[in-house]
This record gives structure tokens, sequence and C-alpha cells, in this order.
């Protein structure tokens, strides 16, 4: 299923859509779909096809954006993330998650690894699809992200998402 065609075929309404490689769409046009919860990334680089945050100073840095689904649902919900790339160096803190307040933890609901690592990479790519107990109410968009060498990045190709 090509959600990205064919979503109102299949019942999905489209909730929010940035693409930065189809529609050269910007950091400016990222930011106004959301409302920001936290963002204290200084580094921001406009790629051709992405936007890309980046931590230069080992502040452990967060972001941390949400976007109210309007849309009466019941609670599935697709979404198309390209190419999103983060690395995560903790070589700077004995445990690595502790680089960030118990407040800046708070903005995702898992705990990270503290694995201190040069080769830790995660690529989410292409449609994700799941059937949720509730209806969605609010769609977040977090990243943490802590680095002295400009070594760790996150990369935004495109994001969709849909609900039904």
């Amino acid at each position: 299923m090509d959600l990205r065609h064919d979503h109102r075929r299949w019942g999905w309404t489209l909730i929010l859509d940035w693409n930065r490689v189809d529609d050269g769409d910007t950091q400016a046009d990222f930011e106004a779909l959301f409302t920001e919860n936290e963002n204290n990334f200084a580094d921001w680089t406009a790629g051709t096809t992405y936007i890309q945050w980046s931590d230069l100073d080992a502040t452990a840095d967060v972001l941390d954006y949400e976007a109210d689904v309007d849309v009466p649902n019941d609670g599935e919900t697709a979404s198309s993330v390209e190419e999103i790339l983060c690395r995560t160096y903790n070589n700077y803190s004995s445990s690595g998650w502790t680089a960030w307040s118990s407040a800046e933890q708070a903005f995702i609901s898992y705990t990270c690894s503290s694995v201190s690592s040069s080769s830790v990479t995660y690529t989410l790519d292409g449609q994700n699809q799941a059937a949720l107990s509730a209806e969605i109410e609010v769609f977040r968009v977090t990243s943490l992200v802590y680095d002295i060498n400009y070594g760790d990045t996150s990369r935004l190709y495109e994001l969709a998402f849909w609900v039904r």
C-alpha cells in the first residue's frame, strides 16, 4: 500500500506532510507544522535533500515538537519517515544517558542505550503502520543528540503522518 498516492482509497487522513527531497520544504516549513516544546540545537544545516541538526559542544541537546491531531480517528496510524540518520556518541559521560536532565529525558518514553560507541547508527526508512487502542491526539518528533566533534547528527529527508 502506497499511502502517499492512495491514502483516500484506504480511508486514511493525512495529518502532516514535509518533504525536502520532492518539494524542497525548508526548516521553517518543518517548524511551521509543529508546536515547539524544546529545541536547544544551535547548529542547523540545510542540504539539498535534507535538514540536519547537530550538537557541536557536548551540551546534550534536545529537539521536541508536537502537532495536534484534530481529526477523529480509531487510533490507527501510518507514518513515512525517510532516512532519519542518528548517531549518538556517549564517549563523554560514564553512562551517556545521564548527560540529559530528567526533564529532557522525559521527552521520550523509553530509555536510551548507554553503549559507548562511535558507530551506533539508527535508520528509519519506509512506511510504518500501527493499530493503537485509543484515539491519537498528538504526533511528536523528538531527538536527543550529544557530541563535541560534530560526529552525531540527525537528518530529516521527508516525513508524513496519517490516521484513520
